[in-house]
């Protein structure tokens, strides 16, 4: 926290956060329960899963009976 009053860190919000996970996650087909699931693992909510979805341009795709991103 001293790096960032001191000007000299960075700050990564939690959709940041989430939009590098989606980026890192998204590289093939996920089921958006597997998305979720390794949001809840970060503390981050569905609301801001679903502005991160929408910053990266994620895509979703319904195959059977399951939607993926």
């Amino acid at each position: 926290m001293d790096e960032v009053l001191s000007g000299t860190g960075s700050v990564q919000t939690k959709t940041m956060q989430m939009e590098q996970e989606l980026k890192e996650l998204l590289i093939r087909p996920v089921p958006v329960e597997e998305v979720f699931q390794r949001a809840k693992e970060l503390d981050i909510s569905e609301r801001t899963v679903n502005i991160a979805k929408k910053n990266t341009g994620a895509q979703s795709v319904r195959l059977g009976n399951q939607w993926y991103w």
